[in-house]
């Protein structure tokens, strides 16, 4: 599995995968976003604060996405004991190689799904935590605001 830099063009159509905090999928390509691993992980979090917003009133289909299961399996590791901590990292792995085994189409289908779920969670959590920088942040704003998409409808 490889990329191509030099077009932002993936050789595999989701080469980019899950990991949405250092590459994006958009328009049709998979971009660089950030290299960094402290960025990637500061990402996560603000993912992961939209995600603890607006998984427990997701709708079904929403809470079996990647990004809500994750919230869940987290929430529960919070209050586990020792041993039931480490079955929940295997359940958490086993999650996470499952997803990364599926299919391209299958991919695709979910990173829409997840960047559907994760604009309607930006809009939930930023609605009344608009200094949050969660909120504030450029990336953020750009992926699930929505104010670049409506900018270009008011264009057209």
């Amino acid at each position: 599995m490889g990329l191509s830099f030099g077009s932002g063009v993936p050789k595999e159509p989701l080469a980019c995968g899950y990991v949405l905090a250092i590459y994006t999928w958009a328009y049709g390509r998979c971009r660089l976003v950030s290299a960094s691993k402290s960025s990637a992980s500061h990402f996560n979090s603000f993912r992961f604060k939209f995600s603890s917003a607006y998984c427990p009133t997701a709708s079904e289909s929403e809470k079996q996405l990647l990004a809500c299961k994750n919230f869940e399996l987290s929430q529960r590791l919070k209050s586990a004991d020792d041993t039931t901590k480490k079955t929940i990292a295997e359940e958490k792995k086993k999650m996470f190689a499952a997803a990364a085994a599926k299919g391209t189409e299958e991919k695709k289908t979910a990173l829409a799904a997840h960047k559907a779920m994760f604009t309607k969670a930006y809009a939930m959590y930023c609605g009344n935590k608009a200094s949050d920088e969660a909120c504030s942040n450029e990336l953020m704003k750009k992926l699930y605001s929505g104010e670049k998409q409506r900018k270009k409808m008011k264009k057209a």
